[in-house]
């Protein structure tokens, strides 16, 4: 299934999504296309999953750590 996160993921591995903040260990900072708050961003998965237990051991263990980075 492709959906709108596999196609924000794969834009940014080619260099080509504009709401890129920044390439993390487990994933991609974007700016949300839509700023609930000023600064609204998101942490997308690269490689993409359906749920936070089906990422790897070393990968789920980089998500919290992410999270908290792209938080400040």
């Amino acid at each position: 299934m492709t959906t709108l996160i596999h196609k924000r993921v794969g834009a940014a591995n080619r260099g080509e999504n504009p709401t890129v903040i920044a390439r993390l260990a487990s994933g991609w900072a974007v700016m949300g296309d839509v700023q609930f708050l000023e600064g609204y961003c998101l942490l997308l998965p690269d490689p993409v999953v359906p749920t936070l237990n089906d990422l790897t051991g070393d990968t789920r263990a980089q998500v919290l750590p992410d999270l908290v980075l792209n938080m400040r």
